[in-house]
């Protein structure tokens, strides 16, 4: 059985209690103008098919809201974009690299935001800083 929740930011979808619209409705829609379009809890982005998981009350949970099929996971906030609370990065990679991201914008208040490999590069507030012009 289909339900439509409706809130101020989304109006959302779901079927059996997953993310759910058929024939290139979208399952998700912001009021923002931004949708997102899902079967059976699966939706497509980039011609790649993951999962999208939306937590009972994503506002209180730490698990992702997308895992890839490749693996990669990803931590987004309705309405926000990439965003995850404490010093955890919200985009973790299969092979490891890693991405701290606060309210969409790459930012990390005790190290670098984005850690590829060996390299490390630092942002405040979505701007690229050196290293040593890190003040927060």
């Amino acid at each position: 059985m289909y339900s439509m929740y409706r809130t101020w930011r989304f109006d959302r979808w779901v079927k059996n209690l997953i993310l759910h619209r058929k024939y290139f409705y979208p399952a998700i829609t912001y009021r923002s103008g931004t949708k997102n379009y899902a079967t059976n809890g699966c939706f497509r982005e980039n011609d790649e098919i993951c999962s999208i998981i939306i937590p009972e009350d994503e506002y209180e949970s730490d698990e992702p809201t997308i895992v890839w099929k490749n693996g990669t996971k990803e931590w987004k906030k309705m309405g926000r974009g990439f965003h995850r609370d404490g010093n955890f990065p919200a985009i973790i990679y299969n092979n490891g690299d890693i991405e701290y991201w606060w309210n969409g914008k790459r930012h990390r208040k005790n190290g670098p935001a984005v850690i590829y490999g060996n390299k490390k590069y630092w942002f405040v507030n979505g701007e690229f800083v050196k290293e040593e012009n890190v003040s927060i």
